[in-house]
């Protein structure tokens, strides 16, 4: 596994043979264009022309595309409606508790889909599951067809939606992002940001029934508009190998995966750490290298052509349209 370089600029290319299915959609992307930063942020991007993005996607025979906006800009979705101006993509931006429906409607008029679901340390989890209950009841109020990113440590936030979700509104998506970042057999990565981090290679295993979050999560996705992108392994392990399993499970549910590449590759918490840790400053600023047709393959070969055609073309342009 990688670990970014402060000078590296992200690789406007990829090796993915055989060529991704007619249609393919990548559902998680960033930019990182010369934009106002927030302050504070969770990492300084090095900043890249935006012609990097249509080059990489051009490489891997992506045809379509959604960007989701960072947080290092904070809640100033400048550069995310920018772009999705620019290049006729679909956004995911981030909303402040203050936005009203009629700005909600003008992002929609915009090109923006979806909505990341954003909280600070200090919200439990209980709290955040109710939280993210309440952004999407935000969006049915505004009258948008959207979707509301999860991206959470702590597994047990699946078995709070679950029994909260009897009141997901109907015209509205919950889409977990990257593999739910569950923890078992394959984890070499903390289960939250503050936790020591293990570097001993996880062991190919069967998926433990009790895996914190796994029953809850093939519930939602099984019984709920909910979705799992299967995306960035790197997040939760260096042996990408080991989470056939997991994708397996998640396989269960054909109509409810979708896939994102997560480029570029920034740095995450367990960089940052390790950074802190080695004396080189506060926060990484440049990429890590991954090796994306390597996660392709294995999920090609995982859930057979079919399925994963169904992942990357049926049920991405089902959900952003």
């Amino acid at each position: 596994m990688s670990q970014p370089d402060p000078a590296a600029l992200p690789r406007p290319s990829a090796a993915i043979d055989p060529p991704l299915p007619k249609g393919s959609v990548d559902t998680h992307f960033h930019i990182f264009p010369a934009y106002p930063l927030a302050s504070p942020r969770p990492f300084t991007p090095a900043p890249f022309p935006n012609e990097t993005a249509a080059s990489f996607h051009a490489s891997i025979g992506v045809e379509r595309a959604v960007l989701v906006h960072s947080m290092a800009y904070g809640f100033d979705l400048s550069s995310l409606t920018d772009y999705v101006a620019e290049a006729g993509v679909a956004g995911v931006g981030a909303l402040k508790p203050s936005d009203t429906a009629e700005e909600i409607r003008k992002l929609d008029a915009a090109g923006v889909r979806g909505v990341r679901a954003v909280f600070g340390p200090e919200v439990t989890t209980p709290a955040r599951a109710r939280g993210i209950l309440h952004l999407a009841a935000r969006l049915e109020a505004a009258g948008v067809v959207w979707s509301v990113l999860v991206q959470e440590w702590d597994a047990a936030i699946f078995d709070e939606i679950l029994a909260l979700a009897d009141d997901i509104p109907a015209s509205q998506a919950l889409v977990v992002d990257h593999l739910g970042y569950l923890q078992g057999p394959w984890s070499s990565f903390p289960s939250s940001p503050g936790a020591t981090i293990t570097l001993s290679a996880p062991h190919l295993a069967p998926l433990p029934a009790d895996t914190p979050g796994l029953q809850s999560l093939l519930a939602l996705l099984k019984s709920y508009n909910v979705y799992v992108k299967l995306s960035a392994p790197y997040r939760v392990t260096e042996k990408p190998e080991t989470l056939e399993h997991l994708v397996k499970a998640y396989a269960a549910t054909p109509d409810k995966l979708i896939w994102g590449s997560d480029w570029p590759y920034v740095p995450l918490a367990h960089d940052i750490a390790r950074w802190k840790a080695q004396g080189k400053g506060d926060v990484p600023t440049g990429f890590r290298s991954e090796d994306l047709g390597e996660w392709v393959g294995l999920l090609r070969s995982w859930l057979g052509e079919d399925v994963f055609t169904q992942a990357l073309v049926t049920n991405a342009q089902k959900l952003y349209g």
